[in-house]
């Protein structure tokens, strides 16, 4: 009897949402994202400006695979919470880059020690080779989205404003 493909991708897609739905659930106190006073498309557009340095903006919607005009608005409210600035481009000024300020860099540094130990409580409960198993099969899973991804028209993935 074949493998049933259909099933099981449902299966893995809902245990994926549940496990981060629980991760999420579980926040509470001043760890919490809420408590940081951002959304959690914020938490993800600092994460991702810190990831890329002093990404320009078309970096960053790319990087997000948001609109640019998703990205402005992120970028908007940040800005507002003293988190990112924006900056001039040092060869070409119509070029605005957006960089960390010190509190973003705060911000994005404690929301990344809790999500360390909160996942190092969880991953405390399996073995060693539960994790290798897990780790290898969500890195094989990693390159076949990848190369799904690269087959495809890359707008698709894109949100549309």
């Amino acid at each position: 009897m074949p493998y049933p493909r259909e099933q099981a991708a449902e299966r893995i897609v809902q245990l994926l949402r549940n496990v981060t739905r629980t991760l999420r659930g579980k926040q509470r106190g001043p760890e919490h994202v809420h408590d940081l006073e951002i959304t959690l498309g914020q938490l993800h557009c600092l994460r991702q400006v810190g990831e890329l340095g002093q990404p320009t903006m078309g970096d960053l919607a790319d990087g997000l695979r948001l609109s640019p005009s998703t990205v402005t608005g992120l970028v908007d409210e940040l800005v507002l919470r003293g988190l990112v600035e924006r900056l001039e481009d040092a060869e070409d000024r119509r070029i605005v880059r957006v960089a960390l300020t010190a509190t973003g860099r705060r911000h994005r540094d404690q929301h990344k020690r809790v999500q360390q130990q909160r996942l190092g409580r969880v991953f405390a409960a399996l073995s060693d080779e539960d994790l290798r198993r897990i780790e290898s099969a969500l890195e094989r899973l990693n390159e076949v989205v990848a190369e799904a991804a690269e087959s495809e028209d890359p707008s698709a993935c894109r949100e549309e404003s």
